[in-house]
């Protein structure tokens, strides 16, 4: 199962090939049916909107093996493990349910006639499956989706699966987490727990070197060039989740009240500890070190993080910013963005207090929208909040409310307010022009208005053009487009 192969099939397509038990065996499917263990996204058509699991019938064609403990003195390794095509199919599965964030459904009839011309309803070997247009939550749909993820990874480790198909698939994971954690970052705890997230992101940067290491020494000459480029990926995004955790562990502002280390799951290193990632998991020789082209992710975090060692933090948002790369995945860029969001704020400070050395001692007054063009925020507005944070002062140039505000540079260093420590440390969806782009999310919030603006609650038509669109789904969570968060997850 290539991820360029199948990144490009439809979804009805893709998902029809599967048969009964795939993704959850019979055993579990009849034990989690009794104890009435059955999800909205696993009941059949005629059940899935029963509010009560009690009153759901498992499908087996949707049914998805669920994540469970091992009992005490268990020995896992005696456990049956999917095999490395199921976790596949079942991957893909779970990915598709969080792009379009509904329940699927199966079309089983068919047009087919008996002996006197009459119409029959049959079972389709190949049934036709299509999202329900009634949308699901992104914190519900995500709920469902990690704990079946795990369950996979158990699989994974106790199947001792390795190879490309595997990369590919821990590749997917990867990309998944760390688009989520940005998306649903405006959420309270309750509803979305970030930590667990963040385990499992590092779960699958660790599974995919784990799979190589459990790889036979025979099979590594038939490593693809597209196991090399996954490689190359994987180990930007770790390496830009380390640095955003250094970024927020050096702002001195921060230290007597630091409770964030970003996106890592354990406390930063240094930027010294990227270069013995790097030699530790790129041995001397292997293909990919022959082809230069491939390792432009792991260059392109390292610049970052040598900008991050030396202070030169313009030059990190200028990296980071679509305008200013040279790299044309524009889809994988906004993973990087997404990586260094927890950062962003601290880069911004740094980066202010540059330019207040330089023009503090002239105090001058500097546009606001200058100022927002400087420190890559979306507006004026955004600028003079920023500023204001940080104690310098806003004037305006007459009495009106619409008047240009300036930012006042000052001679005394810039220090934190009380109130913006916790915004310094937080990822925020504040950020969404910058992560995703201006033209990008401008197109993103316009769908939304026009959808607002056409808002039929007649739901017996299904509208193929207002269910393509982006949404605010009922917790306010902006989500992009089915189309838009494939691309995003799933590698080209």
């Amino acid at each position: 199962m290539s991820s360029s192969a199948t990144s490009n099939e439809n979804v009805t397509t893709m998902l029809s090939l599967q048969q009964p038990y795939t993704m959850c065996r019979e055993n579990e499917c009849q034990e989690r049916q009794s104890q009435m263990q059955v999800s909205e996204f696993e009941a059949t058509p005629e059940t899935q909107h029963q509010k009560s699991p009690k009153y759901r019938i498992l499908d087996p064609r949707l049914a998805v093996a669920k994540y469970r403990r091992s009992a005490a003195g268990e020995d896992f390794r005696k456990r049956k493990p999917r095999s490395l095509e199921a976790i596949g199919i079942t991957v893909h599965h779970l990915l598709s349910l969080l792009e379009h964030q509904s329940v699927f459904t199966y079309n089983d009839k068919d047009n087919s006639r008996n002996s006197r011309g009459e119409h029959r309803k049959v079972i389709s070997s190949t049934p036709i499956l299509k999202p329900s247009p009634q949308k699901k939550s992104l914190a519900t749909t995500v709920a469902f989706v990690d704990d079946r993820i795990r369950a996979c990874q158990v699989d994974i480790v106790v199947g001792q699966h390795t190879g490309t198909v595997c990369g590919e698939i821990q590749l997917q994971l990867v990309r998944y987490h760390i688009l989520m954690l940005y998306l649903m970052s405006d959420l309270p705890r309750k509803v979305y727990e970030p930590k667990f997230a963040i385990t499992a992101l590092w779960t699958s940067f660790g599974a995919y070197w784990g799979r190589k290491d459990r790889q036979p020494k025979s099979d590594e000459v038939h490593t693809t060039l597209n196991d090399d480029h996954d490689g190359d990926q994987i180990m930007c995004l770790s390496f830009l989740c380390q640095i955003a955790s250094c970024l927020l562990r050096d702002e001195a502002a921060l230290a007597t009240n630091f409770t964030a280390i970003g996106w890592n799951d354990s406390p930063p290193a240094g930027y010294s500890s990227l270069l013995q990632d790097y030699s530790s998991k790129i041995k001397k020789g292997e293909k990919f070190q022959q082809q230069q082209h491939l390792s432009k992710w792991t260059q392109f975090a390292l610049d970052i993080a040598s900008a991050a060692q030396s202070g030169f933090f313009h030059t990190i948002l200028s990296l980071l910013s679509s305008e200013q790369s040279n790299i044309k995945d524009a889809y994988f860029l906004i993973l990087c963005r997404c990586c260094m969001a927890p950062a962003l704020n601290v880069v911004r400070l740094g980066a202010l207090r540059q330019y207040n050395k330089c023009l503090g001692g002239k105090q001058e007054k500097v546009p606001a929208d200058e100022m927002a063009r400087l420190l890559y925020l979306p507006d004026a507005g955004e600028a003079v909040s920023f500023c204001h944070s940080v104690g310098l002062p806003i004037v305006q140039d007459g009495d009106d409310w619409d008047c240009p505000s300036f930012i006042v540079t000052k001679q005394a260093p810039i220090s934190i307010a009380k109130n913006f420590e916790q915004q310094m440390q937080s990822t925020s969806r504040k950020e969404d022009p910058f992560v995703f782009g201006p033209t990008m999310y401008q197109d993103m919030k316009m769908t939304c208005l026009k959808k607002q603006q056409t808002k039929d609650n007649n739901h017996t038509d299904f509208d193929k053009d207002k269910y393509l669109m982006t949404r605010i789904d009922e917790d306010g969570v902006l989500i992009p487009a089915p189309q838009t968060i494939s691309n995003l997850i799933r590698p080209k």
